[in-house]
């Protein structure tokens, strides 16, 4: 089927996302205008749509998977919504559903895949209501321009290339070559075989007293050419640990840190929670959020990491959500944001300082 031209509507315009290197990105939420006037725009656009020619075929007769896919395919064909794909040669292949507590809301992720190929690093988002109402739509797409998507190496010369990288000799490691678009450091996209999990056999030097720890890389190797594209590392490079400190209150706290070639920062892997220190340089230098807190630790510091512990721990283990966003994302803090001007009244406690 002939895409539809699309209009440059009101819609399509509030619709656009910011673009990434080598990525179109897009959030729209049911809640803010642009969200709002899109999905309307949407739901009218119906009726002309094959996709919902059938009643039975409508997002409330479906579940939540079959019906995020009718609603990604319409509208991602529809005029009221930005020429971020080429539906005719992009599908979406589902990474699961997974229902959020707090909002009592659906989120269906998928990954983009073009001629079959998944393109590494996308993903699309939709969130349904009760009714499997579009509720936010979060998109991170691309338009890979590739003279062929035909591998000319197998992937057993893949696995040959990676054992000769990690030092497996004649043997060949564990793991099977998969075909992806990937976009490298240069922004040249690639038709590239990736094996996960790779154990590297390469000896190197282990300090006095310690043993050695395996590499672990994800390897990315040009289908075309067999060449190394990236070697994309796995292996945890820093040490985790746990320290104690006065907070702003005064109250001795205890939390997790990582060492850093030997210098203590203050960052939870376990919760993945940063806290920076700003040093109250000017924000319109570009600065932010300034350098990982390290001690000896400031009170202010101290607070804000450990009150960041403690509401994502709230996040994970009451409301049953992976950090704010719900992906495991970084929660970032930082103190001494604020130039000093005048001295605190008497007996405040202001954790920015």
């Amino acid at each position: 089927m002939a895409r539809k031209a699309k209009k440059a509507t009101a819609s399509n315009v509030l619709a656009r996302g910011a673009t990434a290197p080598g990525f179109q990105v897009m959030a729209m939420h049911v809640t803010e205008k642009r969200g709002r006037r899109a999905f309307e725009a949407l739901k009218a656009d119906r009726p002309a749509s094959n996709t919902f020619a059938l009643a039975e075929s409508l997002p409330k007769n479906l579940d939540p998977e079959s019906a995020a896919k009718r609603i990604l395919a319409h509208a991602f064909a529809s005029s009221a919504m930005p020429a971020l794909v080429d539906d005719e040669q992009s599908s979406f292949r589902s990474l699961g559903v997974e229902t959020v507590p707090l909002t009592g809301t659906t989120i269906v992720k998928f990954r983009q895949q073009i001629k079959g190929i998944p393109v590494f690093a996308s993903l699309v988002s939709v969130e349904l209501d009760d009714n499997n109402e579009l509720i936010s739509l979060n998109s991170s797409l691309a338009k890979p321009d590739l003279a062929s998507y035909v591998a000319s190496i197998s992937p057993l010369d893949a696995l040959k290339k990676i054992a000769d990288l990690a030092g497996y000799g004649r043997q060949l490691p564990d793991g099977i070559p998969a075909l992806h678009l990937f976009l490298d450091h240069r922004g040249k996209w690639r038709l590239a075989y990736i094996v996960e999990d790779v154990r590297g056999r390469n000896k190197g030097k282990a300090s006095p007293g310690q043993h050695q720890i395996p590499l672990v890389h994800d390897y990315v190797i040009d289908a075309r050419t067999g060449t190394l594209v990236a070697e994309l590392p796995r292996t945890p490079a820093v040490r985790h640990g746990t320290a104690s400190a006065r907070d702003e209150l005064g109250d001795i706290r205890t939390f997790n840190i990582e060492v850093r070639d030997g210098k203590r920062v203050m960052r939870d892997a376990a919760l993945n929670i940063e806290t920076y220190d700003f040093h109250y340089h000017d924000p319109v230098d570009g600065k932010m959020p300034g350098k990982l807190a390290a001690h000896p630790w400031s009170p202010a510091a101290v607070s804000a990491h450990t009150h960041a512990a403690s509401v994502t721990s709230y996040l994970r283990k009451v409301l049953k959500r992976n950090n704010i966003d719900n992906m495991g994302g970084r929660v970032i803090s930082t103190v001494k944001c604020l130039v000093e001007q005048f001295e605190d009244p008497p007996g405040s406690k202001v954790w920015l300082k």
